[in-house]
């Protein structure tokens, strides 16, 4: 393969992301259309049964069609009708098969039930491992697994209303889509739920959740809002939900969309798989997101909550064609939150959230795969909700914005929204709807950004010429995926001024002439991040460490922070402890934090012990994270501990134990033994102690870590457990233990366990790898396990290959021993002579 049909493979498929066998998906073919589901349903939780009927208004596309297929997974079905009357059907146990009327319209009723579905519905009750855990139900529809409760079409192309009727024990309280319509007493035990969805929506949104709650009310501009929390947690609930208001008033003001629905309900459930879920009007949330007045220090909802409500713009109101346009959905909800960041917050904590996503991108780019965040070419929906449509792909949307302009952005956006609302789009329609706006042809960035895989990584160097003139040279370093467009900008500093210059790289290698009147003192690249991609500057010390102290970029000041660490100097460090101890932005002190951990040395941990004062808890963490740098340093150690046992803020308790595994001293184990006693949000101290014990690599640590594995422990705890024991494969007890977590209830404990397998790279753990490979229901950890199995099968070819070379190392080195010998015996026999 030639060096550009490489470069064409790998921009178009990507690298390590498309497995043999995979080929284009495209969107489902609609052979007609549903215009309304009624739903009517009751609950049965000592058996996990849903009993249920469920109603399609169906207009046929092509009146000659002569039958339809109605996805539904594993039912009991009790009966099928077609206008009242009933009808014959197939039944495979994935879709059902009905023959069409020989009319346009027509409506199909059916009768079913479902057991204990094993995705969609989650039926949760007290069992024996966890005796207290309450009653409740949910759904959980995206990509395709409402079919596993609700016999519908379900794929995102296809629109229609609905309404749903449950009935539940008269204690609980149903939430669903639309607004309330009814809420009735069946008989003394049971109470039924009416809700009412009245304005078109993709099926995979269809959503309720019952259980016992605690019930807020707010109205924002005469739409009610409800934060529904599991009951005893409505203190417990504003923290987490108070701005809601302001960010409605937020995305309705920058789309120049008003919120389009009737009401917004938020609800937290327990055992959630997800962070949160953006069913229309009924955002379905983790309960882990409510949190007290200490880990409120320095955890917030505000994130969680922006994203899934500006999923209700984008993702509801205008929903994607297929899978393959999913960043339509999740990219503009992960960029809208970081915009109401900026609004709530500042610029400094929009750049930090935009930097932390391009480390959160750069780094599945490096240690996993790298794909055009819209491609066709997958087997899963799920393998494409990854960093690539979430983080990079908000990253595009702020890189589109520089090159438009916020008012085209916005116009652009509005334009977006009300040419596609109640339907579906792609990424073509997005594109047309900027270049409309902007007159600009835009396929180029579209093609590159969006169509293509990678990412540049740029170098740039610059210096002062005697002539007056600033040389800048750009050079494009990455490999296999070509050279990129980059409009970017670059500002000159000046003792009392800024100069701004913009700039269009375009080729591999390229050098731009600046006339200037006096030498800068440095020079900013890029600091509003047009650039996705890896950014080197190339500059002297002296440039490095201003900009560290004052520039008022955070992106620039944080990539000379993290450039100051080639540096291992007094001045380097004493300018890192000055930034650390300062009352800079939060995300400075703590990039210095952890600057000053990777230097090393005495006089950067004198700094860190320093800072382990510092009064904001984000900098203590990094502080402490830092910490874990110094092996076997006593002084560290004793920080540590004191953070742990004596600081305020459970997130810096937790990293002050994980840190305390990493400077391998033994005496940490008593601690972090002690640590997981400690009550905490999310349990993340314990399970940050769990981690310190992995990390402690000391064999007393394996009967702990195994006994946290266990059903009963939380199910943070057991994540971290199960992670926690990537260093002690080998042991029989935990190979065979792993082997067992792999087939897990909790698909996030399964996961880790691939992960303690791929860090092994044992192959002896191939047969269970390749059995949830093929086997596992949740596309997450299918996908994981299938580049765990390739992992696993190219480290034995390399050790194959390694074999193979040593044995021909040998077989030469005994070729040359046999003719030496026979040169020797050749000697011999001529001095017999």
């Amino acid at each position: 393969m030639s060096v550009n049909e490489r470069e064409f493979y790998i921009s178009r498929l990507g690298k390590d992301f498309v497995f043999p066998g995979y080929s284009p998906k495209y969107a489902r073919d609609k052979l007609y259309r549903i215009r309304h589901v009624k739903f009517e349903g009751e609950l049965e939780y000592h058996s996990k049964t849903l009993k249920a009927e469920c109603t399609l208004s169906i207009e046929l596309i092509e009146e000659s069609t002569s039958s339809i297929k109605i996805d539904g997974v594993n039912f009991v079905i009790h009966g099928v009708w077609v206008d009242g009357n009933s009808c014959d059907f197939y039944y495979d146990g994935k879709q059902i098969t009905i023959e069409a009327p020989k009319k346009k319209q027509f409506e199909v009723r059916i009768s079913y039930s479902v057991t204990n579905p094993q995705k969609g519905l989650f039926i949760i009750t007290p069992d024996e491992h966890y005796p207290n855990k309450p009653y409740q139900a949910w759904t959980q529809g995206e990509s395709e697994d409402n079919r596993y409760w609700l016999p519908v079409y379900d794929y995102p192309n296809m629109k229609c209303t609905s309404e749903l009727s449950l009935i539940v024990p008269k204690e609980q309280f149903v939430v669903s889509n639309g607004v309330l319509v009814k809420e009735e007493e069946v008989d003394q035990k049971r109470k039924r739920y009416h809700w009412l969805m009245d304005q078109p929506h993709s099926t995979y949104l269809i959503s309720f959740c019952a259980g016992e709650f605690d019930v807020l009310k707010e109205e924002w501009d005469g739409i009610p809002l409800l934060y529904v929390v599991p009951k005893g947690r409505a203190s417990d609930a504003p923290r987490s939900f108070s701005k809601t208001r302001d960010m409605m008033s937020f995305f309705s003001e920058f789309t120049g969309v008003k919120y389009p629905y009737k009401k917004y309900a938020q609800t937290c459930v327990y055992d959630f798989t997800y962070g949160g879920m953006e069913n229309i009007t009924a955002t379905t949330l983790t309960e882990r997101t409510l949190h007290d007045e200490i880990a409120h220090l320095d955890f917030s909802s505000d994130p969680l909550v922006a994203h899934e409500l500006a999923h209700q713009w984008f993702g509801d109101l205008v929903t994607c064609r297929d899978w393959s346009h999913i960043w339509l959905n999740e990219s503009f909800a992960t960029f809208f939150q970081a915009l109401y960041l900026r609004r709530d917050k500042g610029v400094e904590e929009f750049y930090y959230d935009l930097v932390t996503k391009l480390d959160s991108y750069l780094e599945e780019a490096s240690k996993r795969y790298v794909r055009p965040i819209s491609t066709k070419f997958y087997s899963l929906p799920e393998e494409v909700f990854d960093r690539h449509a979430y983080e990079k792909g908000s990253l595009v949307l702020n890189s589109l914005m520089n090159l438009v302009g916020e008012q085209n952005f916005k116009r652009a956006i509005n334009r977006y929204l009300e040419l596609y609302k109640f339907s579906n789009a792609e990424t073509d329609d997005l594109r047309k709807c900027f270049e409309e706006v902007t007159g600009r042809n835009l396929e180029w960035f579209f093609d590159e950004r969006v169509y293509r895989a990678g990412h540049p990584e740029l170098s740039v160097s610059y210096s002062y010429e005697d002539s007056q003139t600033l040389k800048i040279t750009f050079e494009q370093k990455q490999t296999d995926v070509g050279v990129f467009t980059l409009p970017l900008k670059v500002r000159a500093v000046f003792d009392s001024r800024d100069e701004w210059f913009s700039f269009v790289v375009e080729e591999k290698r390229q050098t731009f002439f600046v006339r200037l009147s006096e030498r800068p003192k440095y020079v900013c690249v890029d600091p509003e991040m047009s650039v996705v991609g890896a950014l080197n500057i190339e500059e002297d010390l002296r440039s490095k460490l201003l900009k560290a102290k004052q520039d008022p970029h955070v992106y620039c000041r944080v990539l000379a922070i993290r450039s100051l660490t080639k540096h291992k100097t007094d001045e380097v460090v004493d300018a890192l402890r000055e930034i650390v101890l300062s009352n800079a932005f939060w995300g400075v002190c703590a990039e210095a934090a952890r600057a000053l951990g990777n230097i090393g040395g005495e006089r950067a941990l004198n700094a860190l012990i320093e800072a382990s004062k510092h009064a904001d808890p984000k900098v203590r963490r990094a502080v402490a994270q830092a910490l874990g740098e110094f092996k076997r340093e006593r002084k560290a150690f004793d920080a540590l501990v004191s953070l742990l046992k004596s600081d305020v803020s459970y997130y810096v308790r937790g990293a002050a134990a994980q840190s305390l595994g990493q400077t391998k001293i033994e005496q940490a184990y008593d601690f972090l033994v002690e640590a997981l006693r400690y009550p905490s949000h999310t349990e993340v101290i314990a399970s940050s102690a769990l981690t310190g014990l992995g990390e402690l690599a000391l064999e007393k640590c394996v009967p702990v870590l195994l006994e946290k594995t266990k059903l009963g422990e939380p199910e943070m705890v057991r994540r971290a457990a199960t992670l926690a024991l990537s260093n002690y494969t080998g042991n029989p007890k935990v190979d065979e233990r792993i082997k067992e977590l792999c087939k897990d209830k909790d698909y996030a404990v399964r996961i880790n366990a691939l992960k303690v397998i791929e860090k092994s790279a044992d192959r002896r753990f191939l047969e269970v790898v390749e059995q949830v490979a093929s086997s596992d229901t949740d596309g997450r950890v299918v996908r994981v396990a299938r580049e765990v199995k390739r992992k696993l099968e190219l480290g034995a070819q390399d050790q194959i290959k390694e074999l193979r070379e040593e044995l021909e190392k040998i077989s030469k080195e005994n070729a040359k021993l046999r003719e030496e010998l026979e040169s020797l015996k050749s000697i011999a026999r001529s001095k017999q002579l």
